[in-house]
């Protein structure tokens, strides 16, 4: 199921960079958007899960910016036990962007601030605080004001990791 995600996800990406005439030059100003993905947990007894994000920002001066955001990175299935554990929080990140020919490549790093709720008697109980996320990623221009973007981030939940393959449609 993981690697069908993954191949839909690139197929879109390769559809939109064939199709896409104009790159999107970063230019100051703000922009909100929202997205869906794939989380992948390092931890062994999770399952994969879809996850969702809403998020604005604002680029200084094309090259460099702010953004927040809320991230649901999932409601991941115990394999060892009935039950699950949603993972949710805010992100707050520092953003570069690198126009590159007909797209614009960006990276970010920053804090994420989640909560982990999980059922009574599961190896995992209720869990919440603040880690480092760090990402990078794709964006292409489809109209004058909105983006299609491909990104993977990596966030750390209390020395574990969850990894995030998403596509979002952006509004600038």
């Amino acid at each position: 199921m993981k690697i069908c995600r993954l191949i839909s996800v690139l197929m879109l990406l390769s559809f939109v960079t064939i199709t896409t005439p104009f790159a999107w030059p970063a230019e100051p100003g703000w922009y909100f958007g929202a997205g869906i993905g794939n989380s992948d947990p390092d931890v062994s007894f999770l399952d994969d899960d879809s996850g969702t994000k809403f998020f604005a920002g604002y680029n200084y001066d094309g090259t460099w910016g702010l953004e927040g955001a809320f991230v649901e990175l999932g409601d991941f299935d115990i394999d060892t036990r009935p039950g699950s554990v949603e993972v949710d929080g805010f992100q707050f990140a520092a953003v570069g962007n690198l126009p590159v020919g007909e797209a614009s490549l960006f990276g970010k790093a920053g804090f994420y601030r989640w909560d982990a709720e999980a059922p009574a008697g599961s190896p995992i109980g209720d869990d919440d605080g603040i880690d480092v996320m760090w990402g990078f990623g794709i964006a292409f221009e489809i109209s004058d004001n909105w983006l299609v973007r491909g990104e993977w981030e990596r966030f750390d939940i209390d020395g574990d990791d969850i990894d995030m393959l998403s596509i979002s449609l952006v509004v600038k």
